[in-house]
């Protein structure tokens, strides 16, 4: 077997084992103490963090964290895994992200010239734009990590109404907009809510959920779960009649941009159902509308805005 295929399948077996002997090595690979011991050493020498353990129960094991095994990629999927990457450069803060760029600077070192020429003019002709935000997001690592081991963190939450401490169980995080939110289960509130990250001024991580903690949630939600249409009973329908100019400004909001129905002249209208915690939501929404957006139901959104026409109007005494 050759050399380089032998490391290969060398460093996939110990990163499968993590804590090893020499000599179970070369049993496994059918050949001498002395060669394996030769091969550790390149392995360490090409960077694979080895500890050397002494004593009757001594022998190897692999530090930090776990190594993938080599892979091959296209021309093509290598730009695509670059440009993966270059989607999210325009926040301030992601999970992962001086791995990501250490993974990228180790990738892209061992491409082919011509491969790395066209990546390099490729990030002159393709921008993924999001408003640039200067909000420092400083825990994602840890809220992402909380989503994944079912863990409730307690939050110091800056909200419209201020500060307060939360006990919220994350659902997972997801980018809109520059932003990056966090979908939770709120212990305070008792359901589910959405919190900005970047509002988040402390975390605490605590202990894995306990188990009176498991009942009062039941069935843990997913990030998927979360974007599903509500459910009948938590629901009000929605109809909004709208201008030419009012669609243009519905199709940038994600959601509403799937509700409209069009019609030949451009005009169009929203027939939708919305959850009724969400009412002063989109009535601030389509307040920012203006004369261009309509709602002929429900009746409280239309009062809202009529409160909020109101209000407007007393502070600019007129």
């Amino acid at each position: 077997m050759q050399k380089s295929k032998r490391l290969i399948e060398l460093m996939m077996l110990i990163n499968k084992k993590q804590h090893f002997t020499a000599r179970e090595l070369a049993e496994e690979c059918g050949v001498s103490l002395r060669t394996i011991q030769r091969d550790l050493v390149d392995l360490e020498e090409l960077g694979v963090p080895l500890y050397t353990e002494f004593g009757p129960k001594g022998g190897y094991r692999l530090l930090k964290e776990k190594l993938l095994p080599p892979l091959t990629f296209t021309e093509n999927e290598a730009i695509a895994m670059f440009f993966a990457y270059e989607s999210l450069q325009n926040y301030t803060s992601v999970p992962f992200g001086k791995e990501a760029t250490s993974a990228l600077t180790k990738f892209y070192s061992v491409l082919p010239p011509n491969t790395k020429r066209k990546i390099d003019e490729l990030k002159h002709r393709i921008l993924f734009w999001v408003p640039m935000r200067e909000q420092d997001v400083p825990f994602l690592y840890l809220i992402l990590e909380a989503a994944v081991e079912r863990k409730v963190i307690t939050i110091r939450y800056d909200s419209a109404k201020g500060e307060g401490d939360r006990d919220i169980l994350p659902i997972g995080l997801y980018s809109h907009n520059g932003y990056w939110y966090c979908p939770a289960y709120c212990f305070n509130k008792q359901a589910y809510r959405l919190f900005r990250a970047d509002n988040i001024r402390s975390l605490q991580l605590r202990e894995e959920l306990e188990p009176a903690m498991k009942e009062k949630i039941g069935k843990s939600m997913t990030l998927e779960e979360w974007f599903l249409p509500p459910t009948p009973q938590h629901t009000v329908p929605l109809r909004v009649e709208l201008t030419r100019l009012g669609v243009r400004k519905c199709q940038a909001d994600p959601w509403l941009d799937k509700a409209i129905t069009l019609r030949d002249d451009g005009s169009g209208f929203i027939n939708s159902k919305i959850e009724k915690r969400e009412i002063a939501y989109y009535a601030d929404f389509v307040f920012g509308l203006g004369t261009d957006a309509f709602v002929e139901e429900p009746s409280e959104m239309a009062d809202l805005i009529v409160d909020k026409l109101e209000s407007l109007q007393s502070r600019y005494q007129l």
